[in-house]
C-alpha cells in the first residue's frame, strides 16, 4: 500500500468538496485532510463532500473506528456531523464499514457508494440517490 497523501479540492460543479486519499489511513489522517476539507468548504460555500478512498484503506483496529466515529462537541467530528459525505470505496474493500456505519447510527449525513457516478449524483441532488 502506498503512502498516506490526499487532495482537496471543490468539483467541476462547484457543488461538493472532493478529497482523494491514498494509502493508510487512521484517526489522525481523517482529521487531517477533514480540516483542510471544512476549509475549502467555508472558502466555496458548500456543505458537501465527496471522500474517494478507492486507493485507501483503513487499518486501524475496531475500537478506535468506533471512538473516532463519535460525535465530539468540538473537533472535526462536531464540525461535520450534519454536513453530506459520500465515502466511495472499491467494491471489495470493507475497512471502511464500521465507521461509516457507526456515524449513521450516531446521526451523520453519510453513506458510502462504489460507484463514482451514483456518490456523484448524490451528492449534486442534495442526498437523494
Amino acid at each position: 500500500m502506498a503512502e498516506f497523501s490526499f487532495q482537496v479540492y471543490l468539483s467541476e460543479s462547484g457543488r461538493f468538496v472532493r478529497i482523494d486519499v491514498q494509502g493508510v489511513m487512521t484517526g489522525e489522517s481523517v482529521s487531517e485532510f477533514m480540516t483542510e476539507a471544512l476549509k475549502v468548504a467555508e472558502e466555496s460555500r458548500v456543505d458537501r463532500f465527496l471522500l474517494d478512498v478507492r486507493e485507501a484503506r483503513n487499518t486501524w483496529v475496531p475500537l478506535k473506528k468506533v471512538a473516532y466515529a463519535r460525535p465530539a462537541a468540538s473537533g472535526v467530528a462536531g464540525r461535520i456531523k450534519d454536513v453530506l459525505r459520500v465515502v466511495l470505496v472499491s467494491p471489495n474493500d470493507r475497512s471502511h464499514d464500521l465507521v461509516v456505519q457507526t456515524l449513521q447510527a450516531r446521526g451523520h449525513r453519510i453513506s458510502m457508494s462504489r460507484d463514482e457516478a451514483s456518490a456523484i449524483r448524490m451528492l449534486e441532488r442534495g442526498g437523494e440517490s
